[in-house]
């Protein structure tokens, strides 16, 4: 999908997106900006099928552009992931969520089968990450948030280990493994 800016950027500023869908078509827009390149020019085959990314037009106006090239980013939700809680997959920020997703994801992580990890144990991780804490220094009225989130970026560069361990981080947390299966703690009080 694509749009255009408005306001002052109108007719100066294009931003198309594509959202890393395994069926994802060429983003035919650059497509046809770069058909006239003898080197590099985009054609169908790039699909860039599993990856987000964004194409951005801009066309220089002194005026538009007074303070110079924007940097651009973007804020990215991330992958969906499953929650047994709920047997549902959507967008979330929980990290025992996102660790079990790593886990079990057959292109970019582990390819654990779901019978390898302890669906139970995750909704207790998951359920501690989600705890709702108060945000300090106090407010009034006072401002709470999730105990735990992970909002980062894993590298398939990276070894498994590598990124198990920053999922953890995330949650304070450690794994084990008992009865073939991944347990996964989140660092939260439990009842000796």
């Amino acid at each position: 999908a694509g749009s255009s800016a408005s306001g002052r950027f109108t007719g100066y500023a294009e931003i198309y997106k594509k959202l890393g869908s395994p069926t994802q078509t060429v983003e035919t827009n650059l497509q046809t900006a770069t058909a006239g390149l003898t080197n590099g020019a985009w054609t169908s085959n790039h699909r860039l099928r599993g990856i987000a990314y964004i194409y951005v037009r801009l066309t220089w106006n002194d005026q538009v552009w007074a303070g110079g090239i924007p940097n651009i980013s973007a804020m990215v939700k991330g992958k969906r992931v499953y929650d047994p809680r709920t047997a549902t997959t959507a967008y979330s920020a929980n990290a025992a969520l996102c660790l079990r997703d790593y886990l079990t994801d057959s292109t970019y992580g582990l390819s654990l089968a779901s019978t390898e990890v302890d669906d139970a144990a995750f909704t207790v991780a998951a359920n501690i990450c989600d705890e709702q804490v108060e945000v300090k220094p106090v407010t009034i009225p006072a401002t709470y948030e999730n105990r735990y989130e992970t909002n980062g970026v894993l590298y398939t560069s990276e070894s498994p280990d590598g990124n198990i361990g920053k999922l953890l981080s995330a949650m304070g947390g450690l794994i084990a493994y008992s009865g073939g299966r991944i347990i996964p703690y989140a660092a939260g009080y439990r009842i000796p």
